[in-house]
């Protein structure tokens, strides 16, 4: 989606200015392409207004973005700036759930926390790692168990190849 999208709207104002409709048709192979095509406009619209058209890289005003919570922001600053945070996104989730690393967790909010506080160092590495384990060895169905050199400590281990 990203390359049509940057192409069409190379900056936020252009994508401040862009037919809801139009943009819907862009990205609705992604889910939620409803929401996420207004949010995309409103948060432009804000940049524009607030930011002269620039990404902030504080993570309370990426949060107050139409759009952005806590894992974008998290995703944004770990890319603009190599920040200590992690990003829980349902392959981190997943992983970290699988591996009993959370303990009260139940929801990605409370997870990003718990693993902060757990791991507190090189948080940004580690969200990188857990979303490409999670993309092609821990997967949601039929997850490669066999050969996996965390299945030791998995404690659902589905030994599914």
């Amino acid at each position: 989606i990203t390359p049509a999208l940057f192409e069409r709207y190379p900056d936020a104002k252009s994508l401040a200015a862009a037919n809801l409709s139009s943009l819907k048709l862009l990205i609705n192979s992604c889910s939620f392409f409803n929401n996420k095509a207004q949010n995309l406009i409103k948060m432009a619209q804000a940049l524009c207004q607030k930011h002269a058209g620039e990404v902030p890289l504080d993570e309370n005003e990426l949060k107050a973005l139409a759009g952005v919570g806590v894992k974008t922001a998290h995703v944004v600053l770990i890319e603009a700036l190599g920040a200590n945070f992690m990003a829980v996104d349902t392959h981190v989730f997943r992983i970290s759930k699988r591996l009993d690393l959370l303990t009260k967790a139940k929801v990605p909010e409370q997870a990003d926390a718990e693993l902060s506080e757990l791991f507190k160092t090189d948080l940004n590495r580690l969200h990188q790692a857990m979303i490409i384990f999670g993309r092609y060895t821990c997967k949601a169905i039929k997850p490669h168990c066999e050969g996996c050199f965390l299945s030791e400590f998995c404690k659902e281990k589905t030994n599914k190849i």
